[in-house]
């Protein structure tokens, strides 16, 4: 779903990360393909920062199964966002 607004247009961010029935969150399109990168490895990066996180609670703590839970959803939220924006890089179109 795309929504104009202002002579900008907007793409809905896939539904994983929308948290909710409805779009709430959307990229966009025409944005310059350097901060297109950059919001995408930023989310890359608090991946890999949760997954390392968790693996050193897994080895020190017993019964962290509620924060690795949280960790996995987090990092999966994440990584859909980052996968779907540079997926616009990828097609080398406007997202």
């Amino acid at each position: 779903m795309s929504v104009s607004q202002n002579d900008n247009t907007y793409r809905a961010m896939p539904m994983f990360s929308q948290g909710s029935h409805d779009d709430i969150l959307f990229i966009k399109s025409g944005t310059d393909s350097n901060a297109v990168y950059d919001a995408a490895t930023f989310r890359l990066d608090a991946v890999r920062k949760l997954l390392d996180y968790a693996s050193q609670s897994s080895t020190e703590k017993v019964g962290a199964g509620f924060e690795m839970s949280a960790i996995a959803d987090a990092a999966g939220i994440l990584v859909t966002d980052a996968m779907a924006i540079m997926e616009g890089l990828r097609k080398k179109s406007p997202l």
